[in-house]
């Protein structure tokens, strides 16, 4: 194990506390893979993480890591997010990852790897203002426009042209962003009476942050329809369009 960095204290007992950081701090030894940075996770980058004050083990998202690695070595967040784990097993994207889809996204796509941020970090990913550009990797011009699976893959160019888009665009953080219409873990499609976007839930949807307008729409003609029952009735959406 000529790879110990003397030396390096903090190195040295993150490797005692995790022996796969012997390896895994190291670029040089990733170096054949043409993606190095991808396998070195370094003490500072699990420290500077939300799992940071945790003391968790790489065998605690990577359970079963005997040497040599699988090709694709499994990474469960399951002991901690099981409940989580299971609501995204149950929304569009876990639907579509089930299927076989190799461009759903999982947990990591969203949230990135080792260095993960909490969603209040203007840093992080997920965090109110940056996720229109996280759902844009999929969901904009560059992303899904060849995959048939997809409905609306350029929602992302509509939305940025919108009054919502234009909010988050100047760092509004209470203008709309894509899981406050969609929500977080759940996403739901259209059809399921339980999604945020169905047309039944719609105005409550934007009542989150129109509910002055939500009760006036609820009191109207349209709003009372669609309660009865009349599923052409016109909602939000309707009007004012979806992302644009």
């Amino acid at each position: 194990m000529g790879l110990v960095l003397l030396g390096f204290p903090a190195v040295l007992e993150a490797q005692e506390a995790d022996p796969c950081l012997i390896c895994h701090t190291e670029p040089a030894m990733f170096a054949a893979t043409g993606d190095p940075d991808r396998f070195v996770v370094t003490p500072d980058s699990q420290d500077g993480s939300v799992h940071g004050g945790f003391g968790l083990s790489c065998s605690s998202c990577h359970p079963g890591m005997e040497y040599p690695h699988p090709e694709r070595p499994e990474v469960s967040c399951s002991p901690c997010h099981s409940g989580l784990e299971t609501t995204f097993a149950e929304s569009l994207h876990g639907y579509a990852k089930e299927r076989g889809n190799a461009r759903a996204p999982d947990c990591a796509h969203c949230h990135g790897s080792h260095q993960i941020l909490s969603s209040s970090d203007p840093r992080s990913p997920t965090h109110k203002v940056r996720l229109p550009n996280t759902c844009a990797e999929c969901h904009g011009q560059a992303g899904l426009l060849t995959d048939e699976l997809v409905r609306l893959p350029q929602s992302f160019q509509q939305y940025a042209s919108s009054v919502h888009g234009q909010g988050t665009a100047r760092g509004v953080a209470a203008a709309a962003s894509c899981a406050d219409c969609h929500s977080v873990h759940d996403l739901k499609g259209p059809a399921d009476p339980e999604s945020r976007i169905n047309p039944i839930n719609v105005a409550s949807t934007c009542g989150q942050c129109h509910p002055d307008i939500q009760l006036r729409y609820d009191a109207s003609i349209h709003g009372r329809a669609l309660r009865a029952g009349v599923t052409d009735s016109p909602t939000c959406t309707d009007c004012h369009g979806e992302h644009l």
